[in-house]
């Protein structure tokens, strides 16, 4: 019959007084197998039960998902890492520049103004478009906050709750509107911005704020019964005046009685009896020239034409040249062919 320590649980052999492996005094004391499993002092297994235990294992469930965290988890780090550059202000900056670069392409989710109400239409993008070294010098005063016509870049939220979010900020101008003559129609990219107010030769209109940009202007008016037009394209950075005068000057043509002025070789009236036509307040525009028609014993004879008229008109003096002053108005006397003046 085998025999074990009540204290370590070690067998012994035969007869023995002592337990050989931890001393116990066996004397007097029934020596059996233990039906429970012995706890040394310091609690710890006893090397019995350690050496026959076995370690359970892992469920198929628990692997799955420990494999799958893991994924995610490198997918994150991935990510975290492209999202880190993709979003970065540097990388944003360009991105957006390069839109308003493009005219193709829609930049109203990228803008913001500090104007609330303002809303974001495609003047600015025009300006880009149409000036792309701006645009590159814009992106340098971006990146490193130097001025760019008071357009800030600024953070307005974050993408996936992780990167900044940033947008440009311009400011809003409100130009103002002049012009020379009354009743005049004045559009602003094809849409009338209402009533020009004044006197004399000076109206005038404040606009409401609008974005910076490349805006058409265009201007509609009817003087001395003619109708007068012109347009011009104009960059808006500042609380401006765009000036739309049309230019008018008084004009007294002498030439031969009954003779037929031509202006950009079209009909503008004839001459009287004392070969004199007086137009007023006649539109002056670049390139203009003149000459008279007149019939002289049932021949048709035409001036000399005068080429650019308007810069004639500008260097005009008095005395008898061609074109010269008079007051308020201009004398025109066109030369003829095998005529003295």
């Amino acid at each position: 019959m085998e025999k074990f320590c009540p204290n370590c649980g070690k067998e012994i052999k035969g007869e023995a007084d002592f337990c050989p492996n931890c001393g116990y005094k066996l004397k007097k004391e029934k020596i059996s197998k233990p039906s429970q499993p012995i706890i040394q002092k310091n609690g710890d297994e006893t090397r019995s039960q350690i050496r026959h235990s076995k370690k359970k294992p892992m469920s198929k469930r628990n692997k799955i998902i420990l494999s799958i965290v893991g994924v995610l988890a490198v997918l994150f780090i991935c990510f975290y890492a492209w999202g880190s550059s993709y979003y970065s202000e540097h990388n944003q900056v360009r991105r957006i520049v390069s839109a308003l670069k493009d005219p193709n392409k829609k930049v109203s989710q990228y803008i913001t103004s500090t104007d609330p109400d303002l809303k974001v239409t495609d003047p600015l993008q025009r300006y880009y478009s149409n000036h792309k070294t701006q645009a590159d010098n814009a992106i340098y005063a971006l990146e490193h906050q130097t001025d760019s016509y008071g357009v800030n870049f600024e953070q307005t939220g974050r993408y996936f709750l992780l990167f900044p979010k940033y947008k440009l900020q311009v400011p809003a101008f409100t130009p103002t509107v002049r012009t020379n003559h009354s009743n005049s129609e004045v559009k602003m990219n094809g849409k009338n911005i209402g009533k020009l107010t004044g006197s004399a030769s000076d109206y005038s209109k404040k606009l409401e704020p609008i974005l910076p940009g490349q805006y058409n202007f265009s201007i509609k008016s009817t003087v001395q019964g003619r109708k007068l037009s012109t347009t011009a394209e104009t960059d808006i950075w500042s609380n401006k005046t765009v000036n739309l005068n049309i230019k008018t000057e008084t004009l007294e043509i002498k030439s031969l009685p009954d003779g037929i002025v031509y202006i950009n070789d079209k009909k503008v009236g004839t001459l009287n009896s004392k070969g004199k036509l007086l137009l007023k307040e006649y539109p002056i525009s670049g390139n203009m020239n003149l000459y008279v028609r007149a019939t002289v014993n049932n021949r048709t004879i035409q001036s000399k034409t005068i080429d650019n008229l308007s810069e004639g008109l500008d260097y005009a003096s008095d005395g008898t040249d061609t074109i010269s002053t008079d007051g308020n108005k201009y004398v025109i006397k066109p030369e003829w062919k095998g005529f003295s003046k």
